[in-house]
């Protein structure tokens, strides 16, 4: 593998090995060989992210957010350091005489030395967001309230925002310090060899994990590494353990002291006919849960996609959405006002769906992405803008469970919403 001097993109060679991943350099920093006998070339890409990505239905190549760079890259093979003029990301590539030779890491064969390697400083739109975020949550939290951080299709890339959204939710987290961090899916784009896909979400789920102890996921329909027919797709059963540590990947989390059940849900199998939607096997579980969930208690249903076409433009049909959705009215309906509502992610949009017992909520994207194509109607998609407030999309989830109601603070690009529960004195017909 090597990188295509006119592009920046990769090229299947046999006789060369690069990083797959851009490495995060900054200027004035100096890449070193680790033995002189090392000859390489080095191809640089710029932080500046292409406007197309974000304001336009597309997936970068590779998924590489960066703009490569031919002018301050350096084609001619060389064992010698080289300074870097600017911050940015590099690829590196060095010859090998064995094909079958195994790849070692970048920092194996190389060394990155600066003053100031891996610093940075809080920008200030986002100490003052999170000072906003964090008093809104002061003045509507109770005592009796369950907090999340909440985030949705982050999509990570070489490149992309991540760093600052974890900053973000970390000096959030900090102050209100909440019960626990949901991610309901779509960690990356799915597009690259899985061993790449693997070690990017684990590196995510160890970040969420620094900020808050308690995660809770659902997997996304990019998260099994099989968009655009990556053929190094995961099963569900491999997802499960990587993103949930479970065996299956549906399950539900008790919050006792609040008398809440949050419940998560698989909503996408790439095997089926009709991808989209919940398998028979699951339905039944949430029957048997369910028929054993204590009288008083609330639930709380999230998923990565809808459970109605009608709020789904990828597809018409949404498989057992209707059956799942019925069995929570159902159990709404036999203890009234149990069922708080139902979250998903996937529509990259904010909606609130009030046609049915309970709303059904869906949170825009936590991806730099602002374009109105494949949209659901009647949801809301924002402008967004690297390097200042709207850059980031996430919430933090306000549950008062005895009021049946939530309440979604909003760090970043939207406003903040609040959703009422509705009580039924009729069960709906089988």
């Amino acid at each position: 593998m090597r990188v295509d001097p006119h592009t920046g993109l990769l090229v299947r060679d046999t006789g060369f090995m690069t990083n797959y991943l851009p490495v995060p350099v900054q200027a004035g920093d100096r890449i070193l060989p680790r033995s002189p006998d090392i000859p390489y070339v080095c191809a640089f890409y710029s932080e500046d992210i292409p406007d197309a990505l974000i304001y336009t239905y597309s997936y970068a190549p590779e998924s590489n957010w960066t703009t490569f760079c031919a002018q301050h890259s350096d084609f001619q093979w060389s064992g010698r350091g080289r300074e870097m003029p600017r911050s940015g990301f590099v690829r590196l590539t060095v010859r090998i005489s064995d094909p079958c030779e195994t790849a070692p890491r970048f920092h194996d064969l190389f060394s990155v030395a600066g003053d100031e390697w891996g610093a940075c400083s809080v920008p200030f739109w986002m100490q003052e967001e999170a000072l906003h975020t964090a008093e809104r949550v002061r003045q509507i939290r109770k005592p009796g309230d369950a907090v999340f951080l909440l985030l949705a299709d982050t999509h990570y890339a070489s490149g992309s925002i991540w760093s600052d959204t974890c900053e973000s939710l970390r000096l959030v987290s900090e102050t209100i310090r909440p019960d626990g961090l949901i991610h309901l899916g779509d960690f990356t784009d799915g597009l690259l060899p899985r061993r790449h896909t693997v070690g990017l979400s684990a590196g995510i789920l160890a970040d969420l994990r620094s900020i808050c102890s308690s995660v809770h996921v659902c997997i996304g329909n990019h998260d099994m590494n099989y968009f655009r027919g990556n053929p190094d797709a995961m099963s569900k059963k491999a997802c499960a353990w990587l993103y949930l540590g479970r065996r299956n990947p549906w399950y539900y989390v008790d919050l006792p002291e609040k008398k809440t059940r949050l419940l998560f849900l698989d909503s996408f199998s790439p095997e089926e006919q009709e991808r989209y939607g919940f398998s028979g096997h699951q339905v039944s579980w949430l029957r048997r849960v369910l028929r054993f969930t204590p009288g008083d208690y609330k639930l709380l249903v999230f998923s990565h996609v809808p459970p109605l076409p009608e709020i789904h433009v990828w597809s018409s049909v949404i498989r057992n959405g209707e059956k799942t959705l019925r069995l929570l009215e159902r159990h709404h309906a036999r203890h009234p006002g149990s069922v708080l509502g139902w979250i998903h992610g996937h529509n990259h949009a904010d909606q609130v769906w009030s046609a049915r017992a309970f709303p059904i909520v869906g949170i825009g994207c936590g991806k730099l992405e602002s374009f109105q194509e494949h949209k659901p109607d009647g949801s809301v998609t924002w402008f967004r803008k690297k390097g200042e407030r709207t850059q980031e999309l996430w919430d933090v989830l306000v549950i008062r469970p005895e009021e049946g109601r939530l309440g979604f603070v909003r760090f970043g690009a939207g406003e903040d919403r609040f959703t009422a529960n509705r009580q039924h004195d009729e069960e709906p017909d089988e």
